[in-house]
């Protein structure tokens, strides 16, 4: 598999089992309260979140009286999410399929992207997804992207990391920063039961200000950006970044 379609491998292979055990309800309603104010949603807002893995976002949002969308490639984690949403009572709408590539048009109040699921591809194809994401939004939605920034990671970049993997195991992250492209590439070593497997990562990593610009060529003017881990207005010495724009009318 190229490194341009590392994601492929990687999502479908032993990350899918850390998606899997990785539950912490108070964060995710944690984190889907500060989306929905984000996003200014409305009671029923019809609401898009895309790549929504298994859905632990999606599904705190339709919990909370929202009409939600999610759509992602891997058909594990919409299983997954799709027998979460029947054992809750919940009504949500699932999708397989690429986010380059939505298959609606002026259809949500809102939309969003989340847990640095943005920088998956090239340069080209992540501009896509932003133009993709404003043509699904109604006059006057909302676009919400979080992740990492250069502002944000370069402030506490690691060349190497240790972490647990839920249900057992390690994982170890060889990093190196790619200057010339703006990415980071990561080979990732889950460590469980004495057996290693390892998996290749390569994220995109925009400054502030090339993201910004992302969005309006995409037709979102850039309306609040926050440090998603305090909720506070973004600056220096902010953790992550996230990023709303408002479509024009």
């Amino acid at each position: 598999m190229s490194e341009s379609n590392w994601w492929q491998d990687f999502f479908l292979g032993p990350y899918d089992a850390v998606q899997a055990g990785a539950g912490d309800p108070e964060k995710d309603r944690r984190q889907a309260a500060f989306i929905a104010k984000a996003l200014e949603l409305q009671t029923g807002a019809r609401v898009l979140d895309v790549p929504c893995g298994g859905g632990r976002i999606a599904l705190e949002l339709a919990g909370a009286g929202h009409a939600v969308t999610g759509l992602d490639f891997n058909p594990k984690a919409l299983e997954r999410g799709k027998r979460e949403a029947e054992r809750r009572g919940l009504a949500l709408e699932w999708l397989a399929g690429d986010m380059r590539s939505l298959p609606w048009s002026a259809a949500f109040d809102a939309a969003f992207c989340w847990f640095g699921s943005f920088g998956y591809f090239e340069d080209a194809e992540n501009a896509a997804f932003v133009r993709e994401a404003a043509k699904v939004l109604k006059p006057g939605g909302r676009l919400l992207i979080e992740g990492h920034c250069v502002e944000t990671l370069l402030l506490k970049y690691q060349p190497r990391g240790w972490s647990e993997c839920p249900g057992g195991g390690r994982i170890l992250e060889d990093r190196r920063w790619d200057h010339e492209r703006g990415r980071v590439v990561s080979e990732w070593i889950f460590v469980r039961e004495g057996r290693e497997e390892r998996q290749t990562l390569s994220m995109r990593i925009y400054t502030y200000r090339e993201l910004a610009q992302l969005f309006r060529a995409a037709g979102l003017e850039p309306v609040a950006a926050y440090d998603t881990q305090s909720g506070a207005a973004f600056g220096a010495g902010s953790a992550r970044l996230s990023l709303v724009g408002r479509k024009g009318a």
